[in-house]
């Protein structure tokens, strides 16, 4: 049984890499169009964590979300927004240890810019920002499925006019914040 969990999750993580590298390609030829719609933002949320959930129960890892009452429901893409959180959500578990917490905060900015912040309690990286750019790093190894998840949500983030940032934590760990464009509407 142990054996066929392990080819079973082995086949899951090849099929997620080729996704994600069909999804790249598909970005990067400008295949990929925004569809907007009206949805709950915390429903997308707390699916986007329960998609996790096998992945950091396994690494001890516990994900605790936070969406600030004011907000209900907005009009952006929800599948590219559950994209995206799901590659930064599993992004924050992977690189936690064992015991940690991710947390995940959703505030709203202005009246039609929505933060959402993912934060995590993995080591801290020398310059952030050339995790969206491996390739401009000398002797760069090539991103692993989580980082490559990542450089598709920023990607994707843009595509629905956003913008990604991302910084380390005082202490210890990263703090990936999405700002996005998704016009809410009061409840």
């Amino acid at each position: 049984r142990r054996f066929c969990q392990k080819v079973q999750d082995s086949g899951f993580q090849l099929q997620a890499s080729l996704n994600q590298l069909v999804d790249l390609s598909r970005i990067e030829a400008g295949e990929t169009e925004v569809f907007l719609q009206e949805f709950s933002l915390r429903e997308t949320l707390r699916e986007s964590c329960a998609a996790v959930t096998r992945m950091a129960r396994k690494q001890q890892v516990h994900v605790e979300y936070e969406v600030a009452p004011e907000i209900t429901t907005i009009v952006s893409d929800e599948g590219k927004l559950r994209q995206v959180l799901f590659n930064f959500i599993s992004w924050a578990v992977s690189r936690s240890p064992s015991g940690e917490e991710v947390k995940i905060g959703v505030t709203l900015l202005e009246p039609n810019v929505l933060s959402v912040k993912v934060s995590d309690t993995g080591p801290h990286i020398s310059d952030p920002a050339q995790v969206f750019d491996p390739e401009d790093k000398p002797n760069a190894r090539e991103p692993n499925i989580n980082e490559l998840g990542i450089i598709i949500g920023r990607k994707l983030v843009e595509l629905m006019e956003g913008s990604v940032t991302l910084q380390n934590r005082d202490t210890v760990g990263l703090e990936a914040e999405i700002r996005l464009q998704a016009r809410p509407l009061k409840g």
